[in-house]
């Protein structure tokens, strides 16, 4: 089944290269690999001319617009639009990917008929240990073993490391189970387009991908999540404060599923 990662950018180039290497190492290489980006004025272009010498024929595209403020569901529908793709697995730039995360998303859609929304963890990597990554002191490898992190979060320089710990799926299956988020999700573009994809009304961080899981749940879509897969790690940054509170009340609690203000506009 056709796959494309789509990620959102936007400046922040140190994280963008350690997101792309994690790429580079995944267990399962059948997807292809479109940069939604919201205006950067970093040089992710010769960035990915870099990664695409050296990534082994992976298949990349740039899908930009003007900076005209936070517009990511605009930019993301762009790149829905414009994809090949069956499936389609959304990721943000400040994070890097354990080994078999397009593996699990893979199988976990195999094994749900490609009918569902699949998402996983994320492990919260703080400051500290964030800028050991992005400046290459330590190693992409050194956050894939759980049981560091866990000695790690003692000293509070990581949260939620049990997230990461791959349980046998008969305990993972009786464990609380990860809320998709617009970070760590995927789905038919099928389904996207079914529901007119993202809100473009949200326009400010915060909220659009909560809505849009919404209205797929109301269109019948259900969300298969295990821990241990599927798992990312964030990357400490600036926590910007949401301001789409209202936005997400009107168009999360009415019951249309379709998107006023979607992709059918472009």
């Amino acid at each position: 089944m056709k796959t494309e990662i789509i990620m959102s950018v936007y400046n922040n180039i140190d994280s963008v290269r350690k997101s792309l290497q994690s790429l580079y190492h995944q267990t399962d290489t059948n997807f292809s690999l479109c940069l939604a980006d919201d205006g950067s004025s970093d040089d992710i272009e010769s960035l990915l001319e870099v990664f695409q010498e050296y990534s082994g024929g992976l298949q990349i595209r740039h899908v930009k617009q003007k900076d005209k403020g936070f517009r990511k569901a605009k930019i993301l529908n762009k790149a829905i639009n414009s994809s090949k793709a069956y499936w389609i697995i959304f990721v943000d730039s400040d994070c890097v990917f354990h080994p078999k995360f397009v593996e699990d998303h893979r199988e976990m859609a195999k094994r749900n008929n490609y009918d569902d929304i699949i998402t996983g963890p994320r492990v919260l990597l703080r400051d500290t240990l964030t800028k050991n990554i992005q400046f290459n002191k330590i190693n992409l490898e050194y956050l894939y073993n759980p049981w560091r992190l866990l000695a790690l979060s003692l000293s509070k320089k990581v949260a939620k490391p049990e997230q990461a710990i791959r349980y046998p799926k008969w305990l993972a299956n009786r464990l609380k189970k990860p809320w998709p988020y617009g970070s760590n999700m995927s789905i038919s573009k099928g389904h996207l387009l079914s529901v007119n994809g993202f809100d473009e009304n949200f326009e400010g961080w915060g909220g659009e991908d909560i809505d849009l899981v919404n209205r797929l749940h109301r269109s019948g879509c259900e969300y298969q999540s295990l821990l241990g897969r599927c798992v990312q790690y964030h990357l400490e940054h600036p926590v910007r404060e949401p301001n789409n509170s209202s936005g997400l009340t009107k168009s999360s609690l009415g019951d249309s599923c379709y998107a006023s203000n979607g992709i059918d506009k472009l």
